[in-house]
């Protein structure tokens, strides 16, 4: 679990960079970096879901002494969701005109 948790903050962490070098009107790159974003969110997003379904459930019922605890990270997926929403709904727009305060939006 670590590991995997490791690897999604190190991978997302790059990708503000990522996009805050797309030049503007350089339409090519920004479909990569676009495609490259979303890989990554879908990823977490396929994670997040599997967590949701099969793990919270089960630590519920193990570990019922840290039913905060569980909570809050049940919690953190939500906010991450909308997080992720938020993301996605701009990167349409990236793709298709890459402006520097697009770029700035997107990699906030």
């Amino acid at each position: 679990m670590a590991v995997a948790h490791r690897a999604f903050r190190r991978q997302l962490a790059e990708l503000p960079d990522l996009v805050l070098g797309v030049r503007p009107g350089n339409a090519t790159r920004a479909r990569l970096v676009v495609s490259a974003v979303r890989f990554a969110l879908l990823g977490l997003e396929v994670h997040h879901l599997s967590e949701d379904e099969y793990l919270w459930p089960r630590l519920m019922q193990r570990a019922t002494g840290q039913s905060e605890a569980i909570a809050c990270m049940k919690l953190q997926h939500y906010r991450l969701d909308d997080l992720i929403a938020h993301v996605t709904g701009s990167l349409d727009d990236l793709a298709a005109d890459p402006r520097q305060p697009l770029c700035e939006k997107v990699a906030a």
